[in-house]
């Protein structure tokens, strides 16, 4: 004799049976705990992925500005000499040689009137040939800076040699892509840490590279 519906899903005496509503729990909340671990290494490897992403972007970026820069011609016929050039070199010489003879604490004082003053004469030649200028001018600054590596008690570097920002700006308004990359690669290498201090002036790479881009971006 078959048992009716209810009956039959009673269980019979010393007949244990799990719940059906107890097992559809335990499923549950196993399939939601796999569930949330999938979802959070999920979005684990999508965060890792969008920052590298990004990172990746960015260096196309810069790739892409560096390779049209280089492309980019230099401006025809530029200023030879005017009279403003004139007037920065019969001012700043004399500061010059005046701040190595006069300042104290300098290093070698004989190296330090010809790196600071004789760079000075490159600003005639800024517009005509701005890569040479830039590499001249701040092969010199970054030598006055170096002479403690051989010895000297200070530095050699003069405070009126302040004039180089000039530089950057010419590079960018007349010279050539090429140039433009070069240059800025010489004047940041030379303001890598040098001397006695190199340890306390990494900082100081950072602040060189804003220092000079600025007026690289008016010359631009």
């Amino acid at each position: 004799m078959n048992r009716p519906d209810a009956d039959r899903d009673r269980p019979a005496s010393g007949e244990v049976r799990n719940p059906s509503w107890r097992v559809a729990c335990v499923s549950t909340s196993t399939d939601r705990s796999d569930v949330d671990g999938a979802s959070a290494e999920g979005a684990t490897v999508l965060l890792a992925d969008s920052s590298f992403g990004a990172l990746l972007y960015a260096g196309f970026v810069v790739i892409d500005a560096v390779r049209q820069l280089w492309a980019e011609p230099r401006v025809a016929n530029p200023p030879r000499w005017v009279w403003r050039d004139w007037v920065l070199v019969s001012v700043l010489m004399p500061a010059a040689i005046l701040e190595a003879i006069v300042r104290t604490e300098l290093g070698w004082r004989p190296v330090a009137l010809v790196l600071g003053a004789a760079p000075v004469l490159m600003l005639l030649w800024r517009r005509t040939n701005p890569l040479l200028a830039v590499a001249i001018v701040f092969g010199a600054h970054a030598a006055s800076e170096a002479v403690t590596i051989f010895g000297a008690p200070h530095s050699a570097m003069l405070y009126s040699t302040a004039w180089l920002i000039l530089l950057p700006y010419s590079l960018f308004r007349w010279g050539s892509g090429r140039q433009c990359v070069t240059g800025l690669a010489i004047m940041l290498i030379g303001h890598l840490p040098n001397g006695s201090g190199a340890v306390n002036n990494i900082g100081e790479i950072a602040a060189a590279t804003v220092f000079f881009l600025f007026p690289a971006a008016l010359g631009a």
